[in-house]
């Protein structure tokens, strides 16, 4: 089976969640024996596609355009080489397909990952996100299949999208726990605990709400590293008012995952999300979360696991901190241990690899997709 995995960019050279998704997905399909072609903007001279075991066609990503513009063009750029090459089926993260297959009338599936259009705050925000919801809507009923990473954004899906159910499939996101690796002992436990969170400085993370938080815990001995970096770092030094929250700046993945592995717990303050990748590599590191009630944040973060609260509110966030900090490090360390073997049990690439593989077997064949599961 040919598969073709159309993306705008590949980490570790485009930072972000839909790059990481991109680069894990390819590997475990290529892993699994699928003739695949990724097509994707990063020039062959930093890429180095010989490094890789999957095809890699270089696509540009016009530069100097407003992104919208630049999206359609690289779009169509995209278009001509499935039309050049059809494979049996085509995998697309975001606006990739926007222009659609054209003649090649290849079948394929859209991931439109986190839909943040749908959750937009502030007058330019809404009004940008309206018209990212009319192309999502667009390019939903063209596709064959939608996925849904789950929870909340398969009704998202059906009723924004205005997806048939027989056309979502739920595939979630996914970590390999070996990368990121266990828990050692944390800090200094019950005395200060500490809590990560990791994050680009944009609105929609939720970070400042996070800095409003620790600012009302006067009286709670918990700390906070921050790792990121963005355009409202600034705003958010100056806004945080406790040196009980430290600013690491951007890390490597090696010492991300450390920090990952020598915390206490974790903290996600999205205001919208997917499924977020941070949430599941601290979870695979043993870590009890708090987390905003997001996307698909419900099929990982229980009471067992740790604390959901709303998006936004910075009261309802402290107070779950606190209970953070309260809890015995012993019971702390239970639910981070039963975090890890939820994600372990369903949030694997493997699992994940293995459903996107029976997905894409059934568009190349022309088969319904009634066979898969309505939930991963």
């Amino acid at each position: 089976m040919k598969v073709t995995l159309v993306t705008d960019g590949l980490f570790p050279h485009v930072i972000g969640g839909i790059q990481r998704h991109s680069r894990c997905l390819a590997l475990e399909l290529a892993r699994r024996g699928v003739e695949l072609t990724v097509l994707h903007p990063t020039p062959p001279s930093l890429f180095r596609p010989e490094q890789y075991p999957f095809r890699s066609v270089y696509v540009p990503f016009p530069g100097r355009m407003e992104y919208l513009a630049a999206c359609w063009v690289y779009s169509k750029r995209v278009r001509r080489h499935l039309e050049a090459r059809p494979p049996d089926v085509a995998y697309a993260q975001g606006l990739t397909l926007w222009a659609g297959t054209g003649g090649a009338r290849v079948p394929w599936a859209l991931n439109p990952h986190g839909l943040e259009m749908w959750s937009a705050r502030g007058a330019w925000n809404v009004a940008t996100g309206y018209l990212f919801r009319l192309i999502m809507v667009r390019m939903a009923r063209r596709a064959d299949a939608v996925v849904s990473l789950g929870g909340k954004l398969t009704g998202m899906i059906r009723r924004g999208m205005r997806v048939p159910a027989g056309r979502v499939v739920v595939v979630p996101n996914a970590v390999d726990p070996s990368y990121v690796g266990r828990r050692t002992d944390g800090s200094a436990g019950a005395e200060r605990p500490r809590l990560l969170a990791v994050g680009r400085f944009f609105p929609n993370k939720g970070f400042r709400v996070l800095v409003e938080a620790m600012n009302r815990l006067a009286s709670t001995r918990v700390e906070l590293d921050i790792v990121g970096k963005g355009p409202e770092e600034g705003a958010l030094r100056s806004a945080c008012a406790t040196s009980r929250v430290r600013f690491l700046g951007e890390l490597p993945d090696a010492e991300l995952m450390a920090a990952y592995r020598t915390a206490d717990g974790y903290v996600l303050p999205s205001l919208y999300e997917g499924m977020p990748t941070v949430l599941l590599e601290a979870m695979a590191a043993g870590l009890p979360v708090i987390a905003t009630d997001v996307g698909a944040v419900a099929t990982l973060v229980s009471p067992d696991t740790g604390w959901r609260v709303p998006p936004g509110d910075a009261g309802a966030l402290a107070t779950a901190i606190r209970a953070f900090a309260g809890t015995a490090p012993e019971e702390r360390h239970r639910m981070g241990d039963r975090g890890a073997e939820r994600v372990r049990a369903r949030f694997t690439w493997e699992r994940v690899g293995e459903r996107t593989l029976r997905l894409l077997r059934c568009l190349a064949e022309g088969r319904g997709l009634a066979d898969l599961e309505s939930e991963a």
